[in-house]
């Protein structure tokens, strides 16, 4: 997964994040709750899914892409135990479009 997630200003974007492991995809199968955090502090994206082993898949609606920026942002998975590991960090860079 890139560093650097580019979305155009106020689109919808669906974001597949295909995680490496220990020598093979990352165990998703004792995930219980996965989050990402953007935009600023207190935006947290919760539309995600695991889909497939090694695969987490986040939305984010047109409304948390309305200001153009460079936001720092995170992927955190929490598993069935309590433990939390960051899969990806990176940043989400929203760029304004000719249509307003």
């Amino acid at each position: 997964m890139a560093d650097e997630i580019r979305i155009v200003r106020g689109d919808d974007a669906t974001i597949v994040f295909d995680l490496a492991g220990d020598g093979g995809p990352y165990d998703t199968s004792s995930v219980a709750r996965a989050e990402m955090t953007c935009c600023d502090r207190t935006a947290t994206i919760h539309a995600l899914g695991v889909t497939g082993p090694g695969q987490v898949t986040v939305h984010i609606g047109h409304e948390q892409t309305q200001t153009p920026g460079a936001y720092r942002a995170d992927l955190q998975l929490t598993g069935v135990d309590g433990t939390i590991t960051t899969p990806w960090l990176g940043t989400l860079l929203i760029v304004d479009d000719v249509t307003k």
